[in-house]
C-alpha cells in the first residue's frame, strides 16, 4: 500500500518500508545519525521484533498499523518527556475515536475498545538524560488483526467497527491529532493535556490495582497529577504517585 499521498502538515515526513525489525529500532538510528529528521515519521508493513514497555515483545499482526515519530527540540529532557506519551495516546485514542465507540485510554500508554487494548504508545530517548537529542514516539494500532493469549485483552478496530477500510486514514488522522497536540503543549504546558486526557481515561473513581516493579497496590484511581504521574487513593486515604507500572481494572 502507497503511503505516498497521505495529507499532513508541511513539516512532517515519511520513510516507508516493507519489514523493519523494529520502527523504533529504525528511527532511533536515524536520529543518532542524521541531523534533520525531526517530526520524521518511520513506518513499516510489518515488524520482525516490535517491542512494548520493559522490552515486551509486541506481535505485528498484519493489517495493522505501525509507526514510530522522531522528535528533535530544545524542550525535550528528562523532566518533560513522560508527557510526550499522553499527547501520544490522546492523539491515536481520538482519531481511532472516530472509526469506532467506546474508547478510553489506560495509563499510562494503551488504547481501548469497549475495555480491550486496541493501541499502545513506546517512548524512547535518544542522547544525554537530562537533555535529549531526540525523542522516538512508537505507535502501534490493532486495526485489522489482534494477537490472542495476552496479559492483556486484545481487539482491533475491525472488530468492532466497519468505518475503516485502510492505514492512510488513520495515519493521517493521528498525525494531525498529534501536531495540534504538541504544539498546545509546547505553547501552554501539560495542563490541558492532563484535562483532555482526563475526559478520555478508563475507570477513574474505580478500584484497580497498580504493579510496579517491587510492589502491587490497591486503591481507587483519582486520574494523573499534574506531571502525569497515575494518582492512588489506598485503604487509609493515602495518595500514592506511580511513575511506572502495570494498570489492572475490575
Amino acid at each position: 500500500m502507497s503511503f505516498e499521498n497521505i495529507n499532513l502538515p508541511d513539516d512532517f515526513s515519511i520513510l516507508h518500508f516493507d519489514e523493519l525489525d523494529s520502527t523504533n529500532l529504525k528511527a532511533k538510528e536515524i536520529a543518532e545519525n542524521e541531523s534533520f529528521c525531526d517530526k520524521m515519521i518511520i513506518l513499516a508493513d510489518k515488524q520482525l521484533a516490535g517491542r512494548g514497555r520493559y522490552d515486551r515483545k509486541w506481535l505485528s499482526c498484519d493489517g495493522n498499523l505501525y509507526f514510530s515519530l522522531i522528535l528533535k527540540d530544545d524542550c525535550l529532557d528528562s523532566k518533560t518527556s513522560s508527557q510526550i506519551s499522553f499527547i501520544a495516546a490522546l492523539a491515536a485514542g481520538k482519531s481511532v475515536a472516530d472509526f469506532a465507540e467506546n474508547i478510553t485510554l489506560k495509563w499510562p500508554n494503551d488504547i481501548l475498545i469497549s475495555d480491550k487494548k486496541t493501541g499502545g504508545i513506546l517512548i524512547e530517548a535518544v542522547g544525554q538524560s537530562n537533555k535529549f537529542d531526540a525523542m522516538i514516539v512508537g505507535i502501534g494500532i490493532n486495526i485489522k488483526n489482534y494477537p490472542k493469549n495476552v496479559i492483556f485483552p486484545a481487539t482491533s478496530i475491525s472488530e468492532n467497527s466497519d468505518k475503516i477500510s485502510n492505514r492512510n486514514i488513520l495515519l493521517e488522522k493521528i498525525i494531525k491529532n498529534f501536531d495540534n497536540y504538541y504544539n498546545i503543549w509546547k505553547n501552554n504546558g501539560f495542563s490541558e493535556i492532563r484535562e483532555q486526557w482526563h475526559k478520555m481515561s478508563f475507570e477513574i473513581g474505580k478500584k484497580i490495582s497498580s504493579k510496579t516493579h517491587n510492589e502491587t497496590l490497591e486503591g481507587i484511581y483519582k486520574g494523573i497529577s499534574k506531571n502525569g504521574e497515575l494518582l492512588l487513593e489506598l485503604d487509609n486515604n493515602e495518595i500514592r504517585s506511580i511513575t511506572a507500572g502495570d494498570v489492572f481494572f475490575g
